[in-house]
């Protein structure tokens, strides 16, 4: 069992300390998908999110425990095999994820297609911008998530179906990549980051665009009966006869 200087780790004998280390520097460091996490943890114990839980299907306990175990999953060192590193952990939290998520989906198939369409679009965006960060002065998987979360905008139905697309996309680009040969790690904090900012990116145009399409219905509904209110007083509007 390994133990810093000042610290003792004996409490965390299930975990080895390189890994302990390895991933506070990922928390506090570059990976910006686990602090939207974070967020959206507190927000659901502050007693907000229930439209989250509703776009996710799942509730309250559920979307709590899954992002707890997001947030603790790259506490686990990667599996390497063949010269690849494996975040395995939080990739079987989100492929297995994806899969319940699909199987809620109004049009499945539709989904699977916009997919991967968009999974092929970022490889080919791939071929210009080489996922492999060198002598860059940005992430790659951030241009990568921003075309994802476009694409995600332009072909999704719902929320639901963009939060997919997002998450699906990404793990698909990235298995391509690891088949070809062309990058050495699973599912990288990177990666990881890349699939929550999409899922934020994409959600909240959606998330507008719903709202105004409810506030123009009510609006509407309130002019055809005669009783909609003034904009600005809130009193009704008189209605006078021709």
């Amino acid at each position: 069992m390994k133990t810093s200087k000042s610290f003792n780790f004996q409490v965390f004998s299930w975990i080895q300390y390189n890994a302990l280390e390895n991933y506070f520097k990922r928390v506090f460091g570059l990976p910006l998908g686990i602090v939207i996490i974070m967020v959206a943890t507190i927000f659901l114990l502050a007693g907000h999110g229930q439209e989250l839980c509703f776009t996710l299907f799942l509730s309250r306990k559920w979307t709590l425990a899954l992002f707890f175990a997001l947030i603790l999953s790259y506490m686990v060192s990667p599996y390497t095999f063949e010269g690849v590193s494996i975040f395995w952990v939080p990739y079987l939290l989100l492929l297995s994820f994806s899969v319940y998520l699909l199987i809620n989906l109004s049009h499945p198939l539709r989904s699977i297609f916009c997919s991967a369409f968009t999974a092929f679009c970022i490889f080919i965006l791939s071929l210009f911008i080489s996922p492999q960060p060198k002598g860059y002065i940005y992430e790659p998987f951030v241009i990568y998530s921003l075309v994802c979360s476009l694409l995600s905008i332009i072909f999704a139905y719902s929320r639901s179906s963009a939060i997919f697309n997002s998450i699906v996309s990404i793990l698909v680009f990235n298995s391509i990549l690891i088949f070809r040969g062309g990058y050495s790690t699973l599912l990288a904090p990177s990666a990881f980051t890349a699939a929550c900012l999409s899922c934020c990116i994409s959600v909240v145009p959606i998330l507008l665009s719903q709202k105004i399409t409810v506030f123009r219905t009510r609006r509407i509904f309130q002019t055809e009966a005669g009783s909609s209110l003034h904009p600005l007083t809130g009193k009704k509007r008189k209605r006078f006869k021709k």
